[in-house]
This record gives structure tokens, C-alpha cells and sequence, in this order.
């Protein structure tokens, strides 16, 4: 009945924005700890540091790949049918993908010379998990925290993957400009912080 078919929107709608979510944790929290983890190479080999970052930005990724392949096959066992649109899926998420590699970036540099970033980061990230309309939708919040929705990143991607993935709408140019914006400027921030602190980074690993 119609209470099913609620259930059945609320769990496409959930798993949507949780899987797009979680990947981009993974991303951050992982990439973050990839050059103190990996200290032994980079002491005694000349690899680039953002090797190791791209690694887990990759690993996140091909796991967020297959887990929406699989959800886009169980939308179709639940009357959830593809259309046209859904060929722009890859877009937001990868876009969501490379703001976390950015962020991972400039976070993994910031770990190496304090040591606590990412052992806080698991912490900041459950905080901005319930801050971001993942497991409700943003219609429920109070006013004063719909404006200040904007300034959260995370805000835009799993909003245009939504759009895409169940309302099969192709999302507004605001989005993507907001989605673009962020996949710049936390890559090229993560990159100065980099090449700023480059030569320090290998004595205090």
C-alpha cells in the first residue's frame, strides 16, 4: 500500500545520500592518515606525497562505484525505475569524491605536524553527519539552520544526486556551480598547503 511505497522512497532516499556520504568519509578520514601511515616511504623513497592520498581517494571511490551499481539495481526490484538522467549520476559523486580528496589532502599535510587531526576527524565527520540532511530531509530543520545549510559543502552533492537518482531532475545550474566551486577550491588548497610545506613535511613524519 502507500505506506510501503513511503518506506520504499525513505530507504532509496536514505541510502542515496548515506552512500555518497560514506565514501566521501572514507575518502577524507583514510587520506588523511595516509602519509603518517606511510612515513616508512616516504623517508627513504622519492614518491610524491598526494601518491598516497590518491590511492585511498581511489580505493573510496571503486567501493562507492559498486555500492551504487547495486543500489541502482535494487531501485528497479522496488518500482524505482532508471531513466535518461541517471547517466549523470557519476557526475555529483565523483565531484563529492575529489572536494574529500582535496580536503584529505590539505587535513593529511595538517596530520603530520599535528598528530591529532585524525584521531579528531572520526569525530568531526559524526558531528557533520547529523548536520547535513542525510537521514532527514532539510525541509524539517528550523529556519535559521536552512540559510546556514549553505555553507555546507557536503549540502550540494547529495542534494544533486537526489535529484538525479530519484526525482530523475536534472539539477539546477546553482548546484553545479556550488558542486564545481568546492571540487576546485579544496583541491587547489589542499595542493598550496603542499607545496608550501613540502620540504618540512619529510622531518616531521
Amino acid at each position: 500500500g502507500n505506506n510501503e511505497e513511503n518506506i520504499t522512497i525513505f530507504a532509496l532516499y536514505l541510502c542515496s545520500g548515506f552512500l555518497a556520504w560514506h565514501a566521501a568519509t572514507e575518502c577524507t578520514i583514510f587520506g588523511t592518515n595516509a602519509l603518517s601511515n606511510n612515513a616508512v616511504y616516504l623517508k627513504k623513497l622519492p614518491i610524491p606525497e598526494q601518491v598516497f592520498i590518491t590511492k585511498e581517494a581511489i580505493v573510496a571511490t571503486y567501493s562507492l562505484v559498486i555500492s551504487f551499481l547495486i543500489l541502482c539495481v535494487l531501485s528497479i526490484f522496488f518500482k524505482h525505475y532508471p531513466s535518461w538522467i541517471w547517466a549523470l549520476l557519476p557526475l555529483p559523486l565523483v565531484l563529492f569524491q575529489i572536494f574529500a580528496f582535496g580536503l584529505a589532502l590539505f587535513l593529511g599535510i595538517i596530520n603530520t605536524f599535528f598528530k591529532d587531526v585524525g584521531h579528531v576527524l572520526p569525530i568531526i565527520f559524526q558531528i557533520w553527519f547529523w548536520l547535513t540532511p542525510i537521514v532527514y530531509p532539510v525541509s524539517i530543520l528550523p529556519e535559521v539552520m536552512q540559510k546556514l545549510i549553505f555553507f555546507n559543502p557536503a549540502f550540494y552533492y547529495i542534494k544533486a544526486i537526489r535529484e538525479i537518482f530519484l526525482s530523475h531532475q536534472f539539477p539546477e545550474i546553482e548546484l553545479w556551480v556550488s558542486m564545481f566551486g568546492w571540487s576546485l577550491a579544496s583541491p587547489l588548497i589542499g595542493y598550496l598547503a603542499l607545496k608550501r610545506l613540502r620540504p618540512e613535511i619529510r622531518d616531521c613524519i
